[in-house]
């Protein structure tokens, strides 16, 4: 909103960021059982851009469509070259948009009443994100649907001639103060996690939110983040349990793990540290304490070994 975030563009394949794009959502796909079907020509698709943000442009458009599809829906992402441009399309036969909705859908806050039912606390940021990263890039973006009920088709042009030149700010993003970094939080307040995955996504790091203690168990040992910033109160499971049970696995060493709770006190912090976290972070937590420790945590990874392979996400066919 300030116009803060500039660019750090180089030579890039659209191709590379779309697949990065689609790995990132695997967590909303897979669960939903959704039939993922990708189409790319033969040959690259290169311009320049900043790599980080396309990939965010991309990552939030294929969630969005994961998110608002029913289970077993399908999902259609396809890149070309057309008139001098680089289009990426995202089709999906989800909830679709309602007419009134169209003239305000990549606002700040925006969310039709049947998207907010769908939308796992989210607060209606993620389009506002695209649209401002697609002009950064001298592109378009634009939302078509039938109505409700019948799908929807996002549509992103980027001119592959020379880029625009990025809007007036920082001297280089804030993403590029990062190792990027495949980031979980986990904690029961919706609007919480929003805020701070999408604050990590500025910075360039891959997020992953969920809101209850088994919830994250599950998606830790399927996923095998770099970080995970858990909030020690959690229903069911609790962060101590968790950062126990992480521990206790053999990939578990490998995991940053950040206690984020309401409770700063030298016993929490010893609690915490006796169940395995590395770093404490109290309520509210401040923006630069949280980028610290995630440099730290960039150096901790980089002495770790390599997190074990992970099978592709699998596309339909088509």
């Amino acid at each position: 909103a300030r116009g803060t975030v500039a660019l750090r563009k180089e030579r890039m394949d659209l191709a590379a960021s779309l697949g990065a794009a689609i790995e990132a959502a695997r967590p909303f796909v897979e669960p939903r059982g959704h039939r993922l079907a990708t189409r790319v020509p033969a040959e690259p698709i290169v311009r320049e851009a900043a790599p980080v943000r396309v990939t965010q442009i991309l990552t939030n458009l294929v969630t969005n469509a994961a998110k608002y599809t029913d289970p077993g829906g399908r999902i259609d992402v396809e890149a070309c070259i057309e008139d001098g441009h680089a289009v990426v399309r995202v089709r999906d036969t989800g909830i679709g948009l309602p007419p009134e909705l169209k003239p305000r859908l990549f606002t700040l806050f925006s969310q039709a009443g049947s998207a907010i039912e769908r939308s796992e606390g989210g607060l209606g940021i993620g389009l506002a994100l695209v649209r401002g990263f697609v002009s950064l890039h001298g592109g378009t973006v634009e939302a078509h649907s039938e109505g409700p009920g019948r799908g929807s088709e996002f549509v992103v042009r980027l001119p592959l001639g020379a880029a625009a030149s990025p809007a007036r700010g920082a001297d280089s993003g804030d993403a590029d103060r990062h190792t990027s970094l495949r980031v979980l939080v986990a904690d029961d307040n919706e609007d919480i996690c929003e805020m701070c995955s999408t604050l990590l996504g500025l910075w360039g790091h891959r997020c992953m939110v969920v809101h209850d203690g088994a919830a994250a168990l599950a998606l830790l040992e399927r996923e095998r983040p770099d970080v995970a910033l858990l909030d020690i109160g959690m229903p069911g499971v609790n962060g101590y349990q968790i950062g126990e049970r992480v521990r206790s696995e053999p990939w578990g060493r490998d995991v940053v793990l950040v206690a984020v709770t309401g409770w700063g006190q030298d016993e929490a912090r010893a609690r915490s540290s006796a169940a395995g976290f590395d770093f404490h972070l109290t309520k509210p937590v401040e923006v630069a304490e949280l980028e610290r420790v995630l440099g730290a945590a960039a150096m901790l990874g980089a002495q770790a070994r390599p997190p074990a392979p992970r099978e592709p996400l699998r596309a339909a066919e088509g």
